[in-house]
């Protein structure tokens, strides 16, 4: 086989390998995301989806939403472009500061409380509260910096979750977009 032959056979078995999602990043099979180089696993979604719903069934809280793992993703991927902005602008979110953004929201709460389900709450949380921040003028920045940096982290979302919708900060595999409970009735088939 040529030298052009070689090259043109490693091209073609590169672009297979992508297109099949056996690539590395978001589109292989064992990620769910990617998010400026932190790669969220399908076997940690797997994990929290779990916990999620056992915490909502002992709870009585109520049932899990239809959707559920492209929730636990968006707020997985929120949490993570959250740790870049508190990097970004040396800003720290304290337990007090969550814990009183979410008063009045017992599946918050609760999520927050367990160890398997606490990073991916944090993300709407966090996000929350920067938000506040902002607003009360106690970020180092102002609200335009702030989304700028945002928009700019980089997000790739495994294509069985739809894709990365930044203007939203979730993904388009979601119905009705970012909710605010992970408890929402199941919809009946």
């Amino acid at each position: 086989m040529g030298r052009v032959n070689k090259t043109l056979a490693a091209l073609a078995l590169a672009a297979v390998m992508a297109l099949s999602g056996c690539a590395q990043g978001a589109a292989s099979p064992g990620s769910a995301a990617v998010v400026g180089g932190a790669v969220i696993s399908e076997q940690d979604v797997s994990r929290t989806t779990d916990a999620v719903v056992r915490l909502l069934e002992e709870s009585g809280l109520g049932e899990p939403v239809d959707h559920l793992r492209s929730v636990v993703v968006t707020w997985t991927v929120q949490a993570e472009i959250v740790h870049a902005v508190e990097r970004h602008f040396g800003v720290s979110l304290t337990e007090a500061d969550r814990a009183a953004a979410a008063q009045g929201q017992a599946d918050i709460q609760l999520m927050l409380s367990d160890p398997l389900t606490r990073t991916m709450v944090m993300g709407p949380v966090d996000l929350f509260l920067l938000n506040s921040m902002v607003q009360a003028g106690q970020f180092p920045g102002d609200a335009a910096q702030l989304a700028d940096f945002i928009q700019g982290v980089s997000v790739e979302v495994n294509p069985r979750y739809g894709a990365w919708l930044p203007q939203e900060l979730s993904v388009s595999g979601m119905a009705g977009g970012v909710v605010g409970s992970l408890s929402d009735p199941l919809t009946k088939a």
